[in-house]
């Protein structure tokens, strides 16, 4: 492997809403 790092990492962070749980991704594309 050429990276012993988490696949994940390679990908931008993204911030998540603090003292939020349910505010993900998914949810907030279908919301509004």
């Amino acid at each position: 492997v050429a990276s012993p790092h988490h696949p994940a990492r390679t990908r931008p962070r993204r911030r998540r809403a603090p003292g939020r749980p349910g505010a993900g991704p998914r949810r907030r594309a279908r919301g509004a």
